[in-house]
């Protein structure tokens, strides 16, 4: 089995670099994307599937793809980040986009199960053809950490930091948030135990790897489940870990048991889970460990191994029509 792929993973998987060709797009903007595009039209006949991303690099061959109709070979599409407009003409064309294109794409795969039932919904596609595979962590080395004094929490998108900051409002905890974006808290009341701070990535990790507990403080309204990346991070770190979308976490942590789940926008209940997290150190080193060991299992090495098994099945679904 050949795969053509965007996707990169080759440096962190050898099952990914073992059955892909990667053709990527090294520069922003439209003239990469449609050279990478035009690239991977020349490129498709000599592969059995193509697997892409579902950025503009992709829409723009899907596209494309549509014109040279010699040569079809099925489609999955993965990183399905997608987002609701509350403009209604911008979602009318989103939907009809998605719609044209999805003919030729034989599975969406999404990081959160949430993600088939509202992305089906919203956008008018067969959730049949949606599937979920876990997200990876991205700790391909060991990184020194400790039990720190601070709660962290970080991350720029789909984030919740009003409802955080709330729950730690008059607290005897400190919270370090990593923000390169300052807008965000304009309309907040910053107390003094709050402290708000761009990081490198690299300190980033560092400052996450050493904190007390992480605190994934995301907005679980969007349509788009989030953080993954980041709470299977901290877990891999062995970090005790609080996430405020339940739905989209459900995948990864069992509440209680190797993390918490707390419902989004209730600084209470979020407040009474940093309480309990500050006042039971045992506890939360136990839940530390047991994140670690299970976040350490979703490496990327199996998620990939889960894309190229996908592929196969689709391989297979093909030849036996």
């Amino acid at each position: 089995m050949k795969i053509l792929t965007n996707h990169a993973g080759r440096n962190t998987s050898p099952t990914w670099a073992k059955f892909t060709t990667y053709i990527p797009s090294n520069k922003p903007g439209l003239f990469s994307y449609i050279a990478s595009a035009v690239r991977m039209l020349s490129q498709k006949k000599h592969h059995d599937i193509i697997v892409l991303g579902a950025g503009r690099a992709d829409i723009i061959f899907l596209l494309l793809n549509k014109l040279f109709v010699l040569h079809r070979i099925p489609i999955i599409v993965i990183d399905c980040l997608w987002y609701e407009t509350d403009n209604q003409i911008k979602h009318y064309l989103k939907r009809k986009l998605f719609r044209f294109i999805d003919a030729d794409i034989s599975r969406y795969v999404v990081w959160a199960s949430r993600e088939i039932e509202a992305y089906s919904s919203c956008f008018g596609l067969p959730i049949e053809k949606f599937v979920f595979i876990p997200y990876h962590n991205t700790v391909h080395e060991e990184i020194d950490s400790s039990v720190g004094s601070y709660f962290f929490s970080g991350g720029n998108f789909g984030r919740d930091y009003k409802t955080l900051i709330e729950a730690v409002r008059g607290l005897d905890v400190n919270l370090l948030i990593a923000s390169t974006r300052p807008e965000l808290f304009d309309d907040i009341n910053v107390p003094s135990n709050v402290e708000i701070k761009g990081f490198s990535h690299s300190d980033y990790v560092k400052k996450m790897a050493n904190c007390y507990a992480n605190i994934v403080a995301l907005d679980a309204s969007l349509l788009h489940s989030g953080g993954q990346q980041t709470f299977l991070n901290s877990m891999c770190l062995g970090k005790p870990t609080v996430v405020t979308d339940p739905d989209g976490g459900a995948d990864y942590i069992e509440d209680g048991v190797d993390g918490f789940l707390v419902e989004s926008g209730n600084p209470k209940k979020l407040r009474e889970k940093i309480i309990y997290l500050s006042e039971n150190v045992d506890i939360s080193l136990k839940i530390g460990q047991r994140a670690k060991d299970r976040a350490s299992k979703l490496n990327t090495e199996y998620h990939f191994i889960k894309i190229v098994d996908l592929a196969k099945e689709v391989l297979e679904e093909k030849v036996s029509k």
